[in-house]
């Protein structure tokens, strides 16, 4: 009789091919459907939504904070790993505290509600390292550790698995401390000796979370260790471990009882053969092909070819009488691209590896983008490993920029990923082709707020900063950040060995009437670097600052640089302009009752340095003395804005502190932003704002309460640059 499974092999490999399909539950997809079916395949978790055509390089966190802020919820379809990046963003960002709270408390609530088909072991490793601690105050942060421990619990609940398993291994050293505190004081463990957890705790001690554990955090897991259920030699040599206080001992391996697949150990079949001489009733197809791998890895033949007969047995006795067809989900596919991607990430499942013949780029990526789908992140890693070692010739920059677009955001939480972002960047230098460099490095102000793209972007050519600095496309919150990122590449290693005419090439593209005044009055002088020729730099720099235009400027006309004439480049969006611009700060209570009992009016209490046009800002607080009538003298609570440098890269300043710098300022005790928004002008010489904020005076911590927020006093500050003395909108 013919079998109906069509990929069945040789006995060697029977089993672990049909364990290698069941946890992936492909065994629901007919090859007659994968032929007929070109739009359909297994559904697995669903992308963001309007993600179908953005790469990982694309899936930015904070776009989902500004849709919490504005929507108050969370946009549909985020992935597993999109979540924690978004929970981590909204601490990142200092977004205001009962505003983060709430965005955290939404992700963590969406993370808890995922069923464990969706947080497989490495899944869960990268979301529990991805999560800031501030989330264990939260509310919801019970019920999210509580699904936690149920998902530890059944991944290594079978001690001697983990031990003898090298991927499981690798996943439990990359666990937290809380989480290994829970498995180990767990009494659900199922073990074949004590010695057992002894061991996989020492294996995590040896990993990188184990070896920046505290000794506090070292003496906790001894204590859990139940040092009177340890064989004598093993307890010997913990002559520190403190008994654990419950008596109890863990349950050993025993034969399976019919409990639900999430429970199943393998081992526990084994040694119910191992003691009955038959296997344990009601095992389905793909526990019996647990139960055989698990055998062979004990070395028990006996039981190995007693599931591989008991497999062949169920084929034979289902293929005589009718079957209902297997369920199977709807998928849609943009493209019969996609759709043949998704193909190949099928027949890995069955094969275990991806076909040797991918070698395509682009096919690549797309494998990537459906593994992200079904959430196959091995594949995933395997498809980036092959991508950063693929030659040159096989990268040209239209086929690398198309790679880059189709990747998943997910590639970013993978091993692999930091190999891959180093091939993209080297191979952007070597190429000099714009797309790719605009994909890169098109937005200025996210290159200069980087600090590991302000450093791939010193390690450029001089031709492909030339090719930039001439773009139409750069998206720019203004021309005077173009100018920074020149200036902080001619600090560089390239910029440092180039040559004086290439350095008037560089200046001759910077669209000077497109400057603030300020900036042109105060920066430009001081840059070694630009230089036009046949025309003076203090008469450049007079023509930057006014109004009328560059004519006249240079000794002869037609030598005036284009870029002198051209229209200024693509702006930022001005709703994302002004999320840039513009720092939400919660200042803990404490922190604020510490200020206030230390009564030191010279004492500040700074904000991050953020930057905008050109130059690096800060908010600071500070106290002052202030009398209120009838009462005993108290003290106001002042808010300024001051100049920073924004950041600096070896002995350079990205955003070097002006002397003087007119601003438009907003400062807003809300955490939101008013609608309209209340601009005062000022001109920025050492610090700007109001010595009375919160208009009270502050004698006793109480003072502060009608202030505070989340237990946070919230200042919202929003700054932006006059250019050419045009209103700005």
């Amino acid at each position: 009789m013919e079998l109906p499974l069509p990929w069945l092999c040789s006995d060697d490999t029977f089993a672990d091919t049909v364990l290698q399909l069941c946890p992936g539950a492909v065994l629901a997809v007919h090859r007659s459907e994968l032929s007929s079916h070109s739009q359909r395949l297994m559904a697995g978790p669903l992308r963001w939504e309007g993600s179908g055509s953005q790469g990982a390089a694309d899936f930015l966190p904070s776009t989902a904070v500004a849709h919490f802020a504005r929507n108050g919820s969370l946009p549909e379809g985020l992935t597993v790993s999109q979540l924690a990046q978004v929970c981590l963003e909204a601490e990142r960002l200092a977004v205001p505290s009962l505003e983060s709270s709430c965005l955290r408390a939404s992700c963590l609530q969406k993370l808890a509600d995922l069923p464990p088909s969706q947080l497989p072991a490495e899944q869960l490793v990268r979301v529990l390292q991805t999560l800031p601690d501030s989330c264990a105050l939260l509310p919801e942060y019970q019920q999210w550790q509580q699904h936690v421990n149920s998902l530890i619990l059944s991944q290594y609940g079978d001690v001697h698995a983990v031990i003898t398993s090298a991927q499981l291994r690798g996943f439990f050293q990359q666990l937290p401390f809380a989480a290994v505190k829970q498995w180990a004081g767990s009494d659900a463990l199922t073990v074949d000796s004590e010695n057992s957890v002894v061991e996989l705790i020492s294996l995590w001690m040896a990993g990188s979370q184990g070896l920046a554990c505290s000794e506090e955090q070292e003496r906790q897991l001894s204590c859990l260790v139940r040092v009177q259920h340890l064989s004598p030699g093993a307890a010997a040599v913990l002559p520190g471990a403190s008994a654990a206080p419950q008596p109890s001992v863990r349950p050993s391996m025993i034969a399976y009882t019919g409990v639900g697949a999430a429970d199943f150990l393998p081992s526990s079949a084994v040694a119910h053969f191992a003691k009955d001489g038959s296997l344990p009733e009601g095992l389905t197809v793909s526990q019996l092909a647990q139960v055989c791998k698990e055998a062979k890895a004990q070395g028990d033949k006996g039981c190995a070819e007693a599931c591989s007969q008991a497999i062949v047995n169920r084929t034979l006795e289902e293929a005589g009488s009718p079957q209902p067809p297997p369920p199977c989900l709807e998928e849609t596919f943009d493209s019969q691209d996609e759709c043949d991607a998704a193909r190949l990430v099928v027949r890995c499942m069955y094969e275990g590896k991806l076909a040797e013949e991918v070698k395509d780029p682009l096919t690549l990526a797309r494998v990537c983008r459906v593994a992200e789908r079904w959430a196959f992140s091995s594949l995933s890693s395997s498809c980036l490993k092959q991508l950063a070692d693929l030659p040159p010739s096989q990268l040209p920059a239209e086929q690398l920029v198309l790679v880059l677009q189709t990747l998943p955001d997910s590639c970013a939480l993978l091993p692999e990923h930091q190999q891959w972002q180093e091939r993209v960047h080297s191979l952007a230098g070597k190429l000099n082709a714009l797309p790719l460099l605009l994909h890169l490095y098109g937005d200025v102000h996210a290159v200069i707020t980087s600090a590991q793209l302000r450093t791939t972007f010193q390690q450029l050519p001089f031709a492909a900063v030339q090719q930039w600095a001439g773009s139409d496309a750069l998206t720019v919150d203004s021309e005077n950040s173009v100018v920074e990122l020149i200036s902080l590449w001619m600090a560089g290693p390239n910029g440092k060995g180039c040559s004086w005419v290439q350095k008037q090439q560089l200046s001759c593209l910077v669209r000077v009437q497109h400057l603030s005044p300020a900036y042109a009055q105060v920066r430009l002088p001081s840059l070694k670097w630009f230089h036009i020729l046949g025309a003076q730099n203090d008469i450049v720099v007079l023509a930057a600052s006014c109004r009328y235009g560059m004519a006249g400027v240079c000794a002869v006309p037609g030598d005036a640089p284009p870029a002198w004439s051209a229209a200024p480049r693509k702006p930022l969006d001005s709703a994302e302009l002004l999320r840039r611009s513009t720092i939400r700060w919660g200042v803990p209570r404490q922190q604020l009752v510490d200020l206030l009992a230390s009564k030191d009016l010279t004492t500040k209490v700074y904000s991050e340095s953020f930057y905008i046009a050109g130059t690096g800002w800060r908010i600071l607080m500070k106290l002052s003395k202030k009398k209120r009538k009838g009462a005993a003298a108290g003290f106001s609570l002042g808010v300024f804005s001051e100049l920073v440098s924004y950041a600096q890269c070896g002995d350079h300043h990205i955003g070097e502190k002006m002397k003087a710098a007119p601003l438009q300022f907003a400062l807003h005790r809300p955490a939101s932003i008013p609608a309209g928004i209340a601009w005062t002008s000022c001109t920025m010489v050492t610090d700007w704002g109001w010595s009375d904020w919160l208009q009270t005076a502050l004698v006793s911590p109480e003072d502060l309460e009608p202030f505070l927020e989340g237990g946070c006093l919230q200042v919202t500050a929003c700054f932006r640059v006059p250019h050419n003395g045009k209103k700005l909108p």
